[in-house]
């Protein structure tokens, strides 16, 4: 159907938006409603949706302004539950009131954005259909929030022990499911509800409850996770329970940021604490959709469908570095891919591409498959104290583009990656739960030490496995070197919590690797034999690089390296049994900085 029967153009420069005006109607009558020109300075009171547009597979007609007008299968349940029978209802819907078609027309609102669901009477989530227990969730959320705070003196985590494996069944896990929902994954519901948090309405099939007890509960879910309480109960945990532990903690952080408070978030955090973590159908939307909640001035670029992903990825890149005078966005870059033996890539750890994207550009649309190393880009610390890490004390010599994407870095190459590790694999956090597990994998570390390096004691075999296992640790650990020994030699003084998150997050998705020069240390999986470890002035961790190679020079099926020429591969750790710091190994004095070109 041609656009023109549905839309007649805004006035975009004075502010004019359109409404949805949802006609009344009995349930077996088909949706209908017309659009109407307002100015966001005054508007008619309306309410502004939040949802998921789902797959574009299903689609089915309504009719706007007397015609036909094909919405998702999402769109059109949410419409059917928020019809009355006897009043129109006034809603602002993305995919109905913006020409999708209209490029001018979606770069102008980008900015509105925030001032849309801000000026909305009310802004309704919809989580999507009824299932089996989201009723039951719905109804236990006020519930959960009372029992937390009449047991004050027992915090989440006490009650999560407490249960059985009938109440993690009935309580916690449809709680986790419905933080599971695709909604909570979408980067555009993110600045929906930021600024709007005292007048939401969070809908799921016929049930609802306030916004803010879903603030509430995602913290006493997300703690008692964090706190370890369902290490107890390991066999209800999948894939699915876990996305919604892990998700659930961003409502309050999002309240927690008011712009009017100077606490907004800066770029950098938001595109990799908030952006990457979530689906875009448009990749340019990891960028254009966290915008507004950051302050103009650190916008890189004004939104513009008319940038390629490649194009735009890259200016965002660059304004980081800028900004932060230093290097630390390349520890956000995952490069590697981490294929088996029989020449197959394990799909978990299959990076997506785009097109001629250079490799110390991060991909946004990419995963990152191990938790970043503390002190970058990705921590809390601010970028003063990230400038006192780094090694970079002069901006203006730190890096340069060449030809729009070589980035020219100073640094010294320590070594190349002569061995990795095979073996268990960590993928997901509640890998370790289980004692067992956890043993088998310092195990496998330990056996994998010993093939490495075959003039080590066990002495000196366990001290490289706790440096393993803690490094970049910021504060002494309750559960010491001696209390780890007698672990792992007798299965007594079982590992607490706060070592087993600090294993898991620095195990997770790593390899142990040794170097040319004897150092040992984690790498992401993806890198390999032939790799290089190096320090970048301005970046906080050592880099894996991999020398750029031609497979075929001179019509000869040959690989050629080009010197200082390479590819980021992503962050690494590198370490020594003696435990001495990088910055004071001798081994490392001796090696020239020098120009390096990553591409």
């Amino acid at each position: 159907m041609a656009a023109w029967q549905h839309y007649s153009p805004l006035d975009l420069l004075q502010g004019e938006i359109r409404l949805f005006i949802l006609s009344p109607g009995e349930e077996s009558q088909p949706i209908a409603g017309t659009l109407l020109h307002t100015h966001l300075r005054a508007p008619r009171p309306y309410q502004a949706l939040s949802y998921t547009w789902g797959s574009s597979a299903i689609q089915v007609p309504i009719l706007i302004n007397g015609y036909p007008f094909m919405v998702n299968s999402n769109l059109y349940a949410v419409l059917l539950e928020l019809r009355e029978k006897g009043k129109e209802i006034v809603v602002w819907i993305d995919a109905i009131c913006i020409n999708q078609a209209d490029i001018q027309e979606r770069n102008a609102h980008v900015p509105m954005m925030h001032e849309v669901y801000s000026r909305a009477t009310q802004v309704i989530v919809w989580l999507g259909r009824e299932s089996e227990d989201s009723n039951l969730a719905m109804a236990l959320l006020p519930t959960i929030i009372y029992d937390t705070i009449t047991n004050s003196d027992e915090n989440a985590n006490v009650l999560v022990h407490r249960s059985s494996q009938d109440d993690m069944k009935s309580i916690w896990r449809p709680l986790a499911r419905l933080f599971a929902r695709p909604w909570w994954t979408r980067v555009w519901v993110i600045q929906e509800v930021a600024l709007t948090s005292n007048h939401i309405t969070v809908k799921c099939g016929k049930a609802e409850q306030p916004w803010k007890f879903f603030v509430v509960a995602g913290v006493i879910l997300h703690d008692a996770f964090v706190a370890g309480a369902f290490s107890h109960h390991p066999r209800i945990m999948n894939d699915s329970i876990l996305a919604g532990i892990t998700i659930s903690s961003w409502p309050s952080e999002i309240v927690s940021m008011d712009p009017e408070k100077n606490k907004s978030w800066t770029l950098e955090h938001a595109l990799t604490k908030l952006a990457r973590l979530r689906d875009a159908t448009d990749p340019r939307d990891k960028v254009f959709g966290i915008l507004n909640l950051i302050p103009v001035d650190q916008w890189p670029c004004r939104p513009d469908y008319s940038l390629d992903v490649r194009t735009l990825y890259t200016k965002v890149a660059l304004h980081i570095m800028e900004k932060n005078k230093n290097l630390c966005l390349l520890a956000s870059c995952v490069t590697g891919d981490w294929p088996t033996k029989d020449g197959h890539l394990r799909s978990y750890f299959r990076r997506s591409l785009i097109a001629g994207i250079p490799s110390w550009v991060p991909n946004w649309t990419q995963m990152r498959y191990c938790p970043p190393f503390p002190g970058g880009i990705e921590s809390t610390v601010p970028v003063e104290e990230q400038l006192a890490i780094t090694s970079g004390d002069s901006f203006d010599m730190c890096f340069r583009v060449e030809s729009g994407d070589i980035l020219v870095v100073f640094g010294r190459i320590l070594g190349e990656i002569v061995a990795v590790g095979e073996g268990p694999v960590i993928t997901r956090p509640y890998d370790l739960f289980d004692g067992t597990k956890m043993l088998v994998f310092a195990n496998f570390i330990y056996r994998h030490l010993l093939s490495i390096k075959h003039k080590i004691t066990d002495e000196t075999c366990m001290d490289a496995e706790w440096a393993l296992m803690t490094c970049y640790a910021s504060q002494p650990l309750s559960f010491t070197r001696a209390h780890y020994a007698l672990w792992r030699q007798f299965g007594s003084l079982q590992p607490s919590s706060e070592f087993v998150d600090i294993a898991t997050a620095r195990l997770h998705g790593r390899q142990v690797m040794s170097m040319s020069n004897g150092c040992l240390g984690l790498v992401p999986f993806g890198a390999k034999s032939g790799d290089c470890i190096a320090i970048l002035k301005g970046c906080h961790v050592p880099m894996v690089l991999r020398p750029v190679e031609d497979e075929e020079v001179e019509g000869k099926s040959k690989k050629l390296s080009h010197p200082h020429r390479y590819i980021v591969v992503g962050e690494a750790y590198v370490q020594e049994y003696d435990m001495t710091p990088l910055d004071q190994d001798s081994r490392f004095q001796n090696t020239e900085s020098q120009e390096l070109r990553l591409e």
